[in-house]
């Protein structure tokens, strides 16, 4: 059974200045952080990919070029999103 202090974190394998954080706690919802260690004071960017009382059970990011995507397993779903926009 998962508790509210439960959590994982990822590192992008195709671009490793991003990684992400997520909290397995339903009380907050599914949720995923992610980071950019070029800006490491700026605040995340929040996904909140689905509400309470749903959480991340697994996520990762998908390796391939291009924008960043993260494939996440919330309930019996698999949600498939980008982190960002091309530049």
């Amino acid at each position: 059974m998962k508790t509210d202090h439960d959590s994982s974190a990822r590192w992008c394998s195709t671009y490793p200045e991003y990684f992400a954080v997520t909290t397995n706690s339903t009380n907050k919802g599914a949720i995923i952080h992610v980071y950019n260690t070029g800006y490491l004071q700026a605040q995340p960017t929040v996904f909140n990919v689905a509400s309470r009382p749903s959480y991340v059970r697994d996520f990762d990011f998908l390796a391939e070029k291009g924008i960043p995507r993260i494939v996440a397993a919330v309930g019996r779903e698999v949600i498939i999103f980008y982190i960002g926009v091309e530049s």
